[in-house]
């Protein structure tokens, strides 16, 4: 089993947990200012806004593990394209055999 090579703290970690506390906060005065959900859905109303909240956690964590996976995606073909260039440049070089003979 490989070990995993990176840091635990993203830059986008912060981030994402900042988004889902505004998300979570933004629910909440929705909730307060219009609350009426009591008297349209009656005792459905706190399922209703809870699965709302599961739905804005959800997003904010797949938007933040998205916003990760392109960014390590980047770095890998950027470490792709310098292993790249170095082995052409040693390719290339005169002088240097790399057949062993």
């Amino acid at each position: 089993m490989k070990t995993a090579k990176g840091p635990w703290l993203t830059p986008v970690s912060p981030s994402a947990i900042i988004g889902w506390i505004l998300a979570s906060i933004g629910l909440r005065a929705y909730v307060h200012f219009f609350n009426n959900y009591t008297v349209t859905y009656g005792g459905l109303g706190a399922v209703i806004v809870l699965l709302t909240w599961f739905y804005l956690t959800g997003l904010m964590l797949l938007l933040g593990a998205e916003i990760n996976s392109e960014i390590e995606a980047v770095a890998a073909a950027k470490r792709l394209l310098l292993t790249e260039q170095n082995s052409l440049a040693k390719a290339t070089t005169p002088g240097i055999s790399t057949t062993s003979g």
